[in-house]
């Protein structure tokens, strides 16, 4: 950002003509001067003449370059003469005109007082509550048949009714004939614990299914084969197209991470760039329109020159191509191809 300029007294502002006077400054100096010089050639005495010029000449210097308090000696000396000539003292002085008293006077309405009636006294709130049903209208019919609904409803809850005791005969129970029940009782005494037989839990060994495994089919890749294998589906990975001839894929490092801003190049048979797109941010790429029924070849490149990827030939026949997984070459890649190509 630029500075801001600093603000400058636009209305007080004076030009400086002469260096760095003012005009007004130079006036007074060169007065003081001629004035000094004017004394000098008067046909007086030296001893007057002399020191009247001096005073003239240091007073016009003062004038123009000195200051009292930050402000010009001219305007202090105009500030001390007005204020010996300006009074400091004001006396007032009764005169026999007779001042003018309105005859009638604006009333001001009292204003209304409002009464909380829950702050009167419990007297006074009898007293209003009195007052009021005295003052009430009459009513009609439908507002006594209400007050006499709500009166009833109010009794009913401080006084419920109390449902009328009904008296029944019972019959008393036949009593049984009471039994005499001895207060001792034989104990009998616990008979020693012989020896268990011996029986030993039998144990049924149980028999685990065991899994069949199904065995993987190994996949053997020659040198010099496209390192693009069709897409299996799975998690993070991109759906088929729904139109023919589009190309969608992933690309992934050898350890199964996803490579972001991977440039793709599809070329025709001529070698000509007929598609050309970068991978996101999820290593996903996809064309934007179909192509033409044809061979063509992929290829991929990092602009970081991190990771090197071989080149993928697909043909398009007006089917849906499936998601292609592109997988960059490692170290170990480079080597066993390194190996192969010595032993052919």
């Amino acid at each position: 950002m630029e500075n801001h300029p600093i603000p400058q007294d636009v209305t007080g502002f004076q030009f400086k003509l002469i260096g760095n006077m003012t005009v007004k400054q130079f006036a007074y100096l060169a007065t003081g001067i001629i004035m000094a010089w004017v004394l000098l050639q008067l046909p007086i005495s030296i001893f007057i003449k002399f020191p009247l010029g001096l005073f003239s000449a240091i007073f016009g210097i003062g004038l123009t370059f000195f200051l009292i308090s930050g402000r010009p000696v001219d305007a202090m000396i105009g500030s001390y003469i007005k204020a010996l000539l300006r009074p400091t003292q004001f006396f007032y002085e009764k005169s026999g005109v007779q001042l003018y008293y309105p005859s009638s006077r604006a009333s001001i309405p009292p204003a209304k007082q409002y009464i909380n009636s829950n702050a009167l006294p419990f007297r006074q709130k009898d007293k209003l509550k009195d007052y009021l049903e005295s003052q009430a209208s009459r009513k009609n019919k439908i507002d006594e048949k209400e007050d006499n609904f709500l009166t009833s409803v109010a009794s009913l809850a401080t006084h419920p009714p109390l449902a009328a005791p009904s008296m029944s005969t019972f019959k008393p129970a036949a009593l049984s004939p009471a039994i005499d029940i001895p207060l001792t009782k034989p104990v009998s005494m616990p008979q020693p614990i012989t020896d268990m037989p011996a029986s030993k839990p039998t144990l049924q060994p149980i028999v685990s299914a065991q899994a069949q495994t199904v065995p993987v089919p190994k996949v053997e890749m020659k040198p010099g084969m496209p390192f693009i294998k069709s897409f299996n589906k799975g998690i993070g990975m991109p759906s088929a197209p729904d139109s023919p001839n589009i190309i969608t894929g992933i690309t992934k490092d050898a350890r199964g991470n996803a490579l972001a801003n991977i440039l793709v190049e599809v070329k025709d048979k001529e070698g000509s760039p007929v598609r050309a797109f970068k991978t996101n941010e999820f290593g996903r790429f996809a064309s934007a329109t179909p192509l033409m029924n044809g061979a063509y070849t992929i290829e991929f490149e990092d602009p970081k020159s991190q990771n090197k990827f071989e080149k993928g030939i697909i043909n398009a026949t007006g089917q849906i191509i499936q998601p292609l997984v592109a997988i960059s070459l490692d170290a170990r890649e480079e080597l066993r191809k390194s190996l192969f190509s010595q032993n052919n």
